[in-house]
């Protein structure tokens, strides 16, 4: 598994998720790398919106009028390249996850506490969070989806 530092990340194609750290953020990307990065989650998550044409508060007010849902909202980072990404808790939540719909293979409970999100390329992350609440938010993201991407 390749590891690399950076100072600054850029949400792309390869982004299947983004965990919070001690000291800012952990990326997991297709091809089995790992990233880790000085930034918190939501401000890579921030920056990544406006790179992709609008605020995340522009993003999550849209999603709110398209579903009069209020809380854990999926949000489109960047609609031109259909990738969409949805929390596993508040936005203000420390622990917070986000993870990129495109790239998940399959959400197994552990044995222990939360479930293990496992991605297309074998890669797998352990989230504190029940499996009805992950399924849940893939549920929420693939309508999301739907609403914005088919017109």
């Amino acid at each position: 598994m390749e590891q690399t530092m950076r100072a600054v990340y850029r949400v792309s194609a390869n982004t299947m998720a983004i965990l919070p750290a001690a000291q800012g953020s952990i990326i997991y990307e297709r091809n089995q790398t790992v990233v880790h990065c000085r930034e918190k989650p939501l401000h890579i998550i921030r920056r990544s919106c406006l790179d992709g044409g609008s605020s995340l508060e522009g993003r999550l007010d849209a999603v709110r009028y398209k579903t009069k849902l209020a809380r854990k909202l999926p949000i489109p980072i960047n609609m031109e390249e259909n990738w969409f990404a949805f929390p596993t808790a508040g936005l203000r939540d420390h622990d917070c996850c986000w993870v990129f719909y495109q790239h998940i293979d399959s959400v197994v409970a552990s044995q222990g506490e939360g479930c293990h999100i496992y991605f297309r390329d074998q890669q797998m992350i352990a989230v504190k969070k029940s499996l009805y609440t992950l399924h849940r938010q893939l549920q929420r993201t693939g309508w999301i989806m739907s609403l914005f991407l088919i017109r």
